[in-house]
């Protein structure tokens, strides 16, 4: 499914003839009871977001990575609360040479603290993520005394590497372009959750399906917020 979703990046004008082929072993597992290709990318599609169909003519905007598709459906495969996660900057002497993150792990279960581990965006850098937010908050007021540098994770902003999923909370137009006088494409409803990859002023560039994008108000021109991110950290550093 992810070499699909790729294929379909990659080659949009042959996007519409991939879903009138037949696939024989998808059909086979559905006649045997299992779950077959088709319905589970409708699952998976019910379960991300609602779009609808786009043509490539009417985009002027693309994703700039080719690998933006599938690294945003890895993000969201796994999402916890960003206030349960800390961010720790090893001194050199904290440094070993071979397997660091369970070195990592193993010290703070030595202060009773179960955590999991994911590298940082800078060197040296780690991202822990505790079992409630309790726990990382008494974690972070002992850094001192632990000897560990601490800091409360600041999420990066949306950019192409770094999709940030944001909810939808009203009904938000999709148009072409940054302009508020570009063409519709699409719109969002209530709860929908889109990911962004861009945000310029209170327009952000949201992406659609097979990796299309579009742009969005965050909020309106009185105030009125239509988007809000999600309060999670994404796994991004496995």
């Amino acid at each position: 499914m992810a070499i699909k979703r790729e294929i379909d990046f990659c080659f949009p004008s042959t996007k519409e003839s991939h879903f009138r082929v037949q696939i024989e072993m998808g059909l086979g597992d559905q006649r045997r009871g299992s779950v077959g290709v088709g319905s589970m990318d409708e699952c998976m599609a019910s379960t991300f977001m609602r779009t609808g169909s786009v043509s490539v003519s009417d985009m002027s905007d693309s994703v700039t990575s080719t690998n933006t598709s599938l690294s945003v459906n890895s993000k969201l495969s796994r999402i916890v609360p960003r206030r349960r996660c800390l961010v720790l900057t090893l001194r050199s002497e904290q440094k070993v040479p071979d397997g660091q993150k369970q070195h990592i792990k193993n010290q703070f279960a030595k202060l009773s603290y179960n955590v999991e581990i994911r590298s940082g965006e800078k060197n040296d850098s780690y991202i822990l993520e505790f079992d409630d937010e309790e726990k990382a908050l008494k974690a972070n007021a002992q850094s001192k005394k632990f000897g560990y540098q601490l800091a409360k994770y600041r999420p990066r902003r949306p950019s192409a590497n770094n999709p940030v999923v944001f909810k939808v909370l009203s009904p938000v137009t999709v148009r072409v372009g940054k302009g508020l006088k570009g063409k519709i494409i699409k719109m969002l409803e209530k709860d929908d959750i889109i990911p962004v990859n861009k945000v310029k002023g209170r327009r952000a560039r949201v992406i659609l399906d097979g990796g299309r994008v579009g742009w969005v108000s965050l909020h309106s021109d009185k105030g009125y917020q239509l988007l809000e991110r999600c309060e999670h950290a994404h796994e991004i550093y496995c």
